[in-house]
């Protein structure tokens, strides 16, 4: 199985499965980025961005 992903003309993957394609996606975030972690976790509630918060102690 081939899987083609085009987010935009500048951003595309291809992956041989949706694990690699998991994988490439997640090799892409930093764990140390607020940002990335309200991004991930925008996409895994399917909720907005602006509606997620982080407080750290």
């Amino acid at each position: 199985m081939t899987i083609f992903l085009d987010a935009d003309d500048q951003h595309w993957m291809i992956a041989g499965s949706r694990r690699e394609l998991y994988n490439a996606l997640t090799a892409k975030l930093d764990p140390e980025s607020i940002s990335d972690l309200t991004d991930l976790a925008a996409a895994v509630f399917g909720c907005e961005v602006d509606s997620v918060a982080i407080i750290e102690d």
